[in-house]
Formats: C-alpha cells, sequence, structure tokens
C-alpha cells in the first residue's frame, strides 16, 4: 500500500506554455518571483510526505485475463475515435517519424481561447518520489506494450497531479463562476467567443478559493489502480485513506461557491500520465497544468477555520 499526504494544493490559469506564478506575495506588500524550479521545490518541501509499507511494488499493469494477452486488452480498450477528437490539439506526431506529439496551448487552437479561460485547482504529486518511480515505472510499461507506430503524450513529472476543481474548463470556459451563470450573458455562445475574465473577477475567485482551501485538513490519499481509459488516457486513481472523505467535500464546498462554474467535473481522484494520441500511425496533434500557479496550503490542524494557512505558503519563495 502506498499513501500520500499531500499539504498544498496548486490553483492555476493553465496556458500549455511557461510557468507564470501571478499574485504571489509575502506579506502584505512585496511580492516573490517563482520559477518553475522554486514552485516544484515548495511544493515538495511543503507537502511531500511519503509513507509506502516495505513491501510496496508498483501496480501490475501487466496483468491480463486468461483468454487475452496485455498488448490484446490494450487494443481492445482504447476508443480510435475518441483519439482522433483530441488529435487538433497536440503539434506533431505526423506518421511514424513525426516526432513527439507536444500539446497546444489554447491561444494556438483552431478557435484560440482568450488568457485566463482554464482554470483548475489540483493537488500536486511532483513532493513524492515514491509516486514519480511508480508513475515512471507504469508509463514505461504501458507504451511498451502498445501497437508499433503508436505515439503518445506523457506527463513530464512536474505535471503530475490529482485534478480537484475546473472552475473553468477549456470546452466551457466561464469568466466569473460566481455567479450561478457563470458571467455569460449569452451561454449559447461557443468557448472561443466568450469574454474574457477580468482581474477584477479574478481575484475574487482567487481570494475564494484561497479561504476554502485553506479550512480544508490535509487529505491522505492511497494508490489505488493503474486505468486505461478509452479515449487513450491512462490513469492512476486514489481514494481517501479510512473514512475521511476530505476531497468530496471540498469539491462540494468548490460548487457551492462557484455554481456557475463549468458543469463537467471530475467524480473520481485520477492522475493523468499519457495519452494516446496516434492510435495505429494517424497523424496526430491537449493540455498539461502548466500555467500561472497559485500554491495554497491546506489546514494544519492548528487552527479550526485553517487562519494563517494560505499565506504561508504563497509567501514562500
Amino acid at each position: 500500500m502506498l499513501l500520500l499526504v499531500a499539504g498544498v494544493l496548486y490553483f492555476l490559469l493553465l496556458t500549455n506554455g511557461q510557468v507564470r506564478p501571478v499574485g504571489l506575495t509575502s506579506g502584505a506588500s512585496g511580492s516573490a518571483s517563482l520559477t518553475a524550479a522554486a514552485a516544484a521545490t515548495t511544493a515538495a518541501a511543503a507537502a511531500g510526505r511519503v509513507a509506502a509499507a516495505a513491501d510496496t511494488a508498483a501496480p501490475n499493469i501487466t496483468a491480463a485475463a486468461p483468454d487475452a494477452g496485455p498488448v490484446s486488452k490494450v487494443r481492445q480498450g482504447v476508443d480510435p475515435a475518441a483519439i482522433r477528437k483530441v488529435q487538433p490539439l497536440f503539434h506533431g506526431a505526423r506518421g511514424p517519424h513525426g516526432g513527439a506529439p507536444r500539446p497546444k496551448q489554447y491561444s494556438e487552437w483552431d478557435e484560440p481561447l482568450p488568457y485566463g479561460a482554464v482554470r483548475i485547482l489540483a493537488l500536486p504529486l511532483n513532493g513524492s518520489q515514491a509516486v514519480l518511480d511508480i508513475a515512471a515505472s507504469v508509463t514505461a510499461d504501458v507504451v511498451g506494450l502498445l501497437p508499433p507506430g503508436t505515439q503518445v503524450f506523457a506527463n513530464g513529472p512536474g505535471s503530475y497531479h490529482c485534478t480537484v476543481f475546473h472552475t473553468s474548463q477549456p470546452t466551457d470556459p466561464r469568466p466569473d463562476p460566481s455567479r450561478p451563470d457563470g458571467g455569460l450573458d449569452d451561454p449559447s455562445l461557443p468557448p472561443p467567443r466568450r469574454r474574457p475574465q477580468t482581474a477584477a473577477e479574478w481575484e475574487r475567485e482567487l481570494a475564494t478559493v484561497r479561504r476554502i482551501v485553506a479550512a480544508t485538513p490535509v487529505p491522505t490519499l492511497r494508490l489505488e489502480r493503474v486505468l486505461q481509459a478509452s479515449s487513450g488516457v491512462l490513469l492512476l486513481t486514489w481514494t481517501e485513506a479510512g473514512e475521511a472523505r476530505v476531497i468530496p467535500d471540498l469539491r462540494r464546498r468548490l460548487r457551492e461557491a462557484f455554481p456557475g462554474a463549468s458543469t463537467k467535473q471530475a467524480s473520481i481522484i485520477h492522475s493523468s500520465l499519457l495519452r494516446i494520441v496516434l492510435w495505429f500511425v494517424r497523424e496526430a496533434e491537449f493540455s498539461t497544468v502548466v500555467g500561472e500557479r497559485e500554491i495554497i496550503r491546506l489546514a494544519d490542524g492548528a487552527g479550526a477555520d485553517g487562519a494563517g494557512a494560505a499565506d504561508a505558503a504563497v509567501g514562500h519563495s
């Protein structure tokens, strides 16, 4: 059994570009510059406490039913139509010698999204070397099971995370999720034509997320299983240890605070390791958690409302 105890959450503006932290402060005045490397270091120092039993082994993803080998099970479980649907969201992978696929920035989509249209609260996993080792092993094993010519986009260790909540999704951007209508005068407009979020809306949204997260106890997650989704995404799934329901309760409070958030939300606790974007050498061209980050610590048990926990995290540089 592997347990993950994580004490911080990332609130991100996703661009699929460079990490550009916003609003990180060191007290009432002044700011802290946070590079991608420093963001990972901060998350590791604040969060990554992992306990693994001595007999822990990486999940066995090659196990197969008696009537099917592992390769055939991977082939049978993948829906080529679902993979084709996301191919336009990637650069590269033009045939077997097209190079590794890489996700497009939202500004590079055929119908670009405005800056800040995608915002996600995520639990980073890069503070746990045990998790990173298992993820790397699983990814390598699954890639080895895929047919020749299959091309994948594999998330880097710095991008491993569990999605908690989207205040705004790329398929359903909401500029002001605190409003029941999501801040949309015309919800029928397609995503590229919806208005961008204002600076004031962003600051209110961030303050609300900070307040809710700072009053949330630290969850302990248990690695459950490895799943290959029909969409081509390889997942680690997690459950909470014991009878705790920290993540479901956090999601409920976020939904109450943001009634106009995107309707499609994660219902399980999962981490994406890789995505198949070219199945049997189809032309390929989605998304990581690369973008502007706010690092917010959960309550540490010092107070009932978690006061001060968020400032301690965002003020660390």
